[in-house]
């Protein structure tokens, strides 16, 4: 258990690590979970023990468990050639979703093409964040999309050969099935590999 969550850990942001949180007793707590720190074992194991009753886990977050343990084998794979021309970019996501990330539930990109393309060539891209129904009915926090997405489209702006054509906040009750089809999830920290094993 960790004190405060990390926006740049929730709603499985990261690949790698994850925080979510949950009730003890009479307190919210927020779990941490490492992906490197994953381990198997017979699901007989389990049988003989009940479920904890002075610990819950909030569904919704089951939900995001499960879908940030599958996005292991299904995330996206951006062109390397997009991932070096933002690379320095990185730092400044790393920022603004650290300070206010705990309200995003995703950042999704339109990348046009999705291809590897030679200098000189530009990546025309469109960003998405979205936000759960709950925080976008709060003003305060659509000014925290707000600002995410303003300092996005600036970091993407700055990059060599990258022209951001669109990029605006939704509630995940306007993000369609189009767009889960047409739009790549953005994880802003695929570049580091496997530095977080270290």
């Amino acid at each position: 258990m960790i004190v405060a969550a990390n926006g740049n850990l929730t709603h499985g942001k990261n690949p790698r690590r994850l925080h979510v949180p949950a009730v003890v007793g009479n307190s919210t707590v927020v779990l941490e979970a490492w992906v490197f720190h994953r381990f198997c074992f017979p699901r007989q194991v389990l049988e003989g023990f009940a479920p904890a009753a002075e610990c819950a886990v909030p569904p919704e977050e089951i939900r995001t468990l499960i879908e940030w343990v599958a996005r292991r084998y299904t995330r996206s794979a951006f062109p390397d050639e997009f991932n070096r021309r933002i690379k320095k970019a990185h730092v400044g996501f790393k920022k603004v979703l650290t300070d206010n990330g705990a309200v995003i539930s995703g950042v999704w990109l339109a990348l046009n093409p999705f291809a590897e393309l030679a200098p000189g060539e530009p990546y025309r891209i469109g960003v998405r964040v979205a936000m759960t129904v709950e925080d976008y009915g709060d003003a305060a926090k659509r000014d925290q999309a707000n600002t995410v997405v303003n300092a996005l489209e600036l970091g993407f702006t700055d990059c060599e050969d990258i022209e951001v054509e669109r990029a605006d906040f939704v509630s995940e009750a306007d993000f369609s099935l189009s767009d889960l089809r047409n739009l790549a999830r953005f994880d802003a920290y695929d570049y580091l590999s496997n530095l977080d094993e270290d």
